[in-house]
């Protein structure tokens, strides 16, 4: 299929969309308060007509299914969260909110080009044959919200259950340019593991017999690390652990702390150094806590924040080539992101359908208060892009359909 020229005649109004995509910025909304941006989604859905448009699902969680044939069954997912950040950007369409909250992720543009494919693929229905489904959802910042979806049968509201499910996503890349992963995980897992402990009650004057929590903490803490460094000598490619919190109690006068609590973040891109860093940082903990004869046994508990996401390598290969047909191979691009962490693969999953590191180190990057995307030619080689990979997929109409 020739995009190019199915494109000129099918393009959406890409003014209209950067207007959007402004709008969206200058309002965001937190994880799990995305109720103005759902409503503004969903309304904008509706004006296209073909759209069969379901609200509320898993929280604000919004989706379009638009039947077109006979055909795979196609899914293109967008987030409508922002970040609690302050923005610094100075952009004249900066976030007006007076809480600390920015589209500091993207999010914004993912809607905007979601929602230009969805556009552009009514535009070409006479070229394709299947069922399109646009997805927007909630609470994506910590990870919560492809299962919420799931858990309330997103599937069975929609009444289609997708072949092939699509999400893409902003990055450090040269503008105008797209990045697939054919090969390895495409965006690493992350799990969470809390650990709290509890001492019993002494004093500073009586150090030689009385543990520290939070002594006993910054162990656990350095070996942990010291864990992490190992792997990463024996091979290990990507294998990432933070202490995204730390809260020692303060103790009564004359009195050492004797509670502690410790957040960690693993992020892994395989499965079994996944697994043995987790049962790492049990045995550690465990260990160091006998070592400093606490009475109490430390409790550990670990969540799965969000999935490995691999993609199917020959479906991703397929897309590879067509990316390359339309938009040329000086502008499809060997990165993959290591810091993402994504719950969009939870959405294919749950229906068993499929799913580099030079970054300029002077670009802010996603998550920072002065991210901001160029508005163009991202735009459009987002629409372009969901729309290549929808089209590779859908079954394509004879002249005489």
């Amino acid at each position: 299929m020739d995009f190019k020229a199915l494109f000129q005649g099918c393009n959406p109004n890409f003014q209209l969309l950067a207007e959007l995509y402004r709008d969206l910025h200058r309002f965001p909304e937190l994880s799990g308060d995305e109720g103005q941006t759902a409503s503004r989604v969903a309304l904008r859905l509706r004006a296209l007509k073909d759209f069969v448009v379901h609200s509320h699902i898993g929280g604000h969680g919004v989706a379009g299914v638009f039947r077109n044939g006979t055909g795979p069954a196609v899914l293109l997912r967008a987030e409508l969260d922002a970040l609690p950040v302050k923005e610094r950007t100075a952009l004249d369409y900066s976030s007006t909110s007076a809480k600390k909250v920015m589209h500091a992720c993207g999010h914004d543009m993912h809607m905007a080009c979601l929602m230009g494919a969805a556009e552009l693929l009514l535009k070409a229905r006479a070229q394709w044959s299947g069922t399109l489904i646009v997805l927007f959802q909630p609470k994506s910042v910590g990870s919560h919200g492809a299962q919420a979806m799931v858990d309330d049968d997103v599937y069975g509201k929609l009444g289609v259950r997708p072949n092939v499910v699509f999400g893409q996503h902003v990055m450090g890349i040269p503008s105008g340019s797209v990045s697939i992963a054919t090969s390895k995980p495409a965006v690493p897992s992350a799990d969470v593991v809390w650990i709290r402990l509890s001492l019993d009650k002494g004093a500073v004057a009586n150090p030689q017999i009385v543990c520290d929590a939070g002594a006993l903490a910054a162990r656990i803490i350095d070996r942990v690390k010291a864990l992490v460094v190992q792997l990463q000598r024996e091979g290990h490619a990507y294998i990432v652990v933070t202490t995204m919190y730390l809260n020692a109690q303060i103790p009564e006068d004359g009195m050492v702390i004797d509670q502690a609590d410790i957040g960690l973040e693993v992020k892994a891109k395989e499965q079994t150094i996944r697994i043995k860093v987790l049962a790492e940082i049990r045995v550690i903990v465990e260990d160091e806590a006998q070592i400093a004869g606490t009475v109490s046994t430390p409790m550990v508990t670990t969540s799965v924040v969000a999935p490995m996401t691999t993609n199917d390598s020959a479906m991703a290969g397929q897309l590879k080539e067509a990316f390359v047909g339309h938009f040329g191979a000086n502008d499809v691009v060997e990165v993959i992101p290591d810091s993402l962490v994504e719950d969009f693969s939870i959405l294919a999953t749950a229906v068993g359908a499929p799913y580099r590191d030079d970054i300029p180190k002077t670009i802010p990057l996603e998550g920072s208060a002065l991210f901001a995307p160029l508005i163009n030619p991202t735009l459009e080689t987002g629409v372009h892009a969901l729309s290549v990979a929808a089209l590779t997929i859908f079954h394509k109409r004879s002249q005489e359909d």
